[in-house]
């Protein structure tokens, strides 16, 4: 069945509508956008009127989901003065539900969403007004709560959605992890300066070799021997990179190669003079 007034034809799904512009009905309540056709077309009827509630406050003070609205005249058409008075209404809260099983990431996505629709308001709902937690019938949420409470999480602030979700599902094996791993990264800068350290001291040890005042038992026959395996030291060491932080140390050795250099010529001078 389908009902045409004033040239729009009204669809099957507003029985209420066709019934009340046949005159089957006195009155009949719609709760949708006053901008809504259905709600245009009963605005624009000559054969409706829109209702003034007169005790609208009492309704508002024992129903607390209902709310008093103030339609201003000409606010729908300011040209034809629709509505032709000011008229108050009754409206229901406006709510947003979900399953308890609903995913927890996408509570806090879809009031971001709803904010930003909303923020503007309307006719009737002021800046900021909607969707708020206040008149409600069901529970409100945790994750919802803590929307309300302090806005979006801070990582959906500065990361694409999917990261965030995921840093805050994993947060619960990231803080163990993180307790686990301290320790190691005290460490790391111990380990690190070890690793460039041991291969600048592992030299010493063969310097010790080579030294005259070490090895002044067998220094006569094998000075010649000491100095060329003090050239090859040196040639080595010439070779060995390490960081800026640590040049020092590796400058020390190389004085280290030189001052010992100069002790092996002094004893081969003695040596020959004697």
């Amino acid at each position: 069945m389908a009902f045409v007034q004033g040239g729009i034809q009204l669809a099957d799904q507003s029985p209420g509508l066709i019934s009340l512009l046949a005159g089957e009905l006195d009155a009949a309540f719609f709760v949708t956008a006053h901008h809504s056709p259905l709600i245009r077309e009963v605005l624009y009827s000559e054969k409706i009127q829109l209702m003034n509630w007169p005790r609208a406050a009492a309704y508002e003070a024992r129903l607390h989901y209902l709310s008093v609205l103030k339609l201003p005249a000409g606010a729908i058409d300011f040209m034809e003065n629709i509505p032709s008075a000011n008229t108050t209404l009754l409206a229901p809260t406006t709510q947003l539900v979900a399953r308890t099983e609903f995913h927890a990431a996408l509570i806090d996505l879809i009031l971001q969403a709803a904010t930003e629709t909303h923020q503007a308001g309307g006719l009737f709902e002021k800046t900021g007004e909607f969707p708020a937690p206040k008149y409600l019938d069901f529970k409100l949420s945790s994750e919802a709560g803590r929307f309300y409470k302090s806005g979006p999480p801070f990582l959906r602030r500065f990361l694409p959605f999917w990261v965030a979700s995921f840093i805050d599902r994993t947060k619960v094996m990231l803080v163990p992890l993180v307790a686990l791993f301290f320790p190691l990264f005290k460490i790391m800068p111990l380990i690190y300066r070890w690793r460039f350290r041991s291969k600048i001291y592992r030299w010493y040890r063969k310097l010790a070799q080579v030294d005259p005042e070490l090895r002044k038992d067998d220094m006569s026959p094998q000075l010649e021997k000491y100095l060329s395996r003090l050239n090859r030291i040196e040639a080595q060491v010439c070779q060995t990179s390490v960081p800026l932080s640590f040049s020092n140390e590796l400058y020390h050795l190389r004085l280290h190669i030189d001052m010992l250099r100069n002790k092996l010529v002094k004893t081969s001078s003695k040596i020959q003079s004697d």
